[in-house]
């Protein structure tokens, strides 16, 4: 027996109890059907609950361990107040994990219970996404005499817009496997769509078909009203991308100065040990510095991933050499840490004539690190825009020769020698000399199109060999295609261009950071030498610990700025080795800021903050 089955024949009872409730029963095998899981009701249901019986089996185990024997020191302790006493803490540990973990099986089961919503979403947002170009292929189809289905049939053999194919698979199996008509084939699929877009756009143009109405005119219009809506969310986006980024600056920067002055003061007024006082402001700033301001940047690095206007492709090449650089960083910083710094943050090494701290020896490691990176994401993220841009210019001067009578591969030949197209020129030239020795358009252009990484240039050449196979190279045909990229190109463009401003906040929330810390630190260490009578050591140590997370907060922040400025992550590390040179440098001159406004308060330091 397979474990459906053993799920089936054990749970069947629950399940029937679960499913008794007949809008439950229909909203679930929407979902399914929806997320195109081909699951019965019943066989999900019981798959979850006997997953969620096995989980729960291992749970309550583990906790009933963790409980029973600690459970009466527990209590002893806590009708005592001591729960929280060094002697009686790992008692108090095991038995709140005990507790704790009892809350895991109900969350999972709500997870998997859920899941089929997810996957929903996630495919009407995947599908919304390649509507676009999905619209445009249909409209290029029916202008050249193709019949919807038709084009739905090459569409689900293709790779290009994955999660359309999908879709279009299923239509396509409804009429081969299960006999039925194109149309009502068509009409079905879309009315189990997650995408409210899609289904609009498919059931009229059943209707259309079934009334006799004008199938182009309608293709053609929605085309318009699809693009037009790309816009808008294009805008909202962008308007979106800069909400997130003053909530950033707010949650993230703000709170970490306030947050950093209150660790600070408690080493002027100290409640007991003075030492302790400094231990504990330094361990509470490096639990928010170098774990929860990370952990903030961090999901609204992804906020801004899932709000913007995007493709459904990433190219890994920066990321790839990123993650080589932060492997890199992150062994040289250990191994100056250890060597150098003899595991204490306190020392200083004596290097041309100059103390550097743990700080400055990490911002320069993090800025010769990822200086290729950033030199390379740079590159590659212009080269990318540049031949996107180009290419939809060539498909309008392609257009026009088409008008003059030009056959395809003439028209590669003619404006591969007479015009420049920057980053499309080598591809071009390739495509020219390849159909000079016989080869078929088709072959070469796929060939060249497997070396672009850039999804839009993939489905412009794609779009192009359609209409040029199925459409005939027919000119309005083609004038569709280059107003289509036209349109998709300047939205790429608009939204660049309102996302522009925004990549100068970080730098700002970086200046502030800084600054503040920078005085903050000249004033209240200093005050705290006096009060308390601290040793160098001590003052070189809190300083180190509260700019070393200074130091990696302003590095994430680059990220923010190219993720929310510019709409690209690899742009981001740019900003990361600009923003971590412009508090290295604010850094390394705060003993002279301190000077200027402290001078008579300072404490002897060496080294960065005073």
């Amino acid at each position: 027996m397979g474990f459906d089955d053993v799920a089936l024949s054990s749970m069947m009872p629950l399940v029937r109890l679960m499913l008794k409730n007949e809008k439950r029963r229909a909203e679930l095998e929407r979902l399914l059907s929806s997320s195109l899981s081909f699951t019965a009701p019943e066989r999900f249901l019981a798959r979850i609950l006997l997953v969620t019986l096995i989980i729960t089996g291992i749970v309550v185990s583990l906790s009933l361990v963790l409980i029973i024997p600690n459970y009466e020191f527990f209590i002893v302790s806590f009708r005592n107040g001591m729960a929280f006493n060094s002697a009686f803490l790992p008692f108090t540990i095991k038995v709140l994990i005990g507790f704790s973990i009892l809350v895991v099986p109900p969350l999972i089961f709500l997870m998997l219970y859920n899941m089929p919503k997810i996957s929903s979403s996630d495919l009407a947002f995947k599908i919304d996404t390649e509507l676009p170009f999905f619209s445009a292929y249909l409209s290029m189809m029916v202008s050249s005499g193709l019949s919807v289905f038709r084009a739905v049939e090459r569409v689900a053999s293709i790779s290009i817009l994955d999660t359309t194919a999908r879709v279009s698979r299923m239509a396509y199996m409804r009429f081969k496997a299960f006999g039925e008509d194109p149309i009502s084939a068509l009409n079905d699929v879309a009315l189990s769509s997650p995408s409210k877009s899609f289904m609009e756009f498919m059931t009229g143009y059943v209707t259309n078909v079934r009334t006799g109405g004008d199938v182009l005119h309608f293709v053609n219009t929605k085309l318009h009203d699809i693009v037009s809506a790309t816009v808008e969310r294009a805008r909202r986006g962008a308007e979106m991308l800069g909400t997130l980024m003053e909530s950033y600056i707010g949650s993230a920067v703000i709170l970490l100065i306030g947050l950093d002055v209150m660790y600070l003061a408690q080493t002027v007024t100290p409640n007991g040990n003075a030492l302790a006082a400094v231990n504990q402001a330094i361990n509470s700033n490096f639990m928010f510095g170098l774990l929860i301001t990370p952990m903030i940047t961090l999901a609204f690095m992804y906020l801004g991933e899932v709000s913007g206007f995007k493709t459904p492709f990433t190219d890994y090449r920066p990321y790839k050499v990123g993650g080589i650089a932060a492997a890199i960083a992150g062994v040289a910083s250990l191994f100056f840490f250890v060597e150098w710094f003899h595991g204490n943050l306190a020392n200083r090494v004596l290097l041309f004539g100059y103390p550097f701290d743990f700080t400055e020896v990490v911002g320069i490691t993090l800025i010769i690190a990822f200086t290729p990176a950033a030199i390379y994401g740079s590159r590659i993220v212009s080269q990318r825009w540049e031949l996107e841009k180009e290419l939809s210019l060539f498909l309008r001067d392609f257009t026009e020769l088409s008008k003059s009578g030009f056959v395809p591969e003439k028209i590669f030949e003619t404006l591969s020698e007479t015009r420049h197209y920057g980053e499309l020129d080598p591809y071009l030239a390739e495509i020219t000399k390849q159909v000079r020795y016989g080869e078929p358009l088709r072959n070469v252009v796929n060939s060249v199109m497997g070396r672009m990484h850039s999804y839009l240039a993939k489905v412009f050449n794609w779009l192009l060999l359609e209409s040029i196979e199925f459409g005939g190279a027919r000119p309005e045909v083609l004038e569709s295609l280059a107003s289509f990229s036209s349109d998709i190109v300047t939205i790429q463009e608009d939204a660049r261009a309102r996302m522009k401003p925004l990549r100068f906040v970080p730098y700002i929330g970086a200046g502030i950071l800084i600054l503040t810390l920078a005085i903050m630190l000249s004033s209240i260490v200093s005050l705290a030498a006096v009060l308390n009578h601290f040793p160098p050591s001590t003052i070189d140590l809190l300083s180190t610990s509260f700019s070393i997370s200074v130091i990696i907060n302003s590095f994430l922040m680059g990220f923010v700025a190219g993720k929310l400025g510019e709409g690209e992550l690899a742009m981001g590390f740019k900003h990361a080795i600009a923003l971590t040179a412009l508090t290295l440098v604010v850094y390394m001159a705060s003993p002279l800021i301190g000077h200027m406004l402290f001078g008579g308060l300072m404490a002897n330091s060496s080294g960065g903050f005073p």
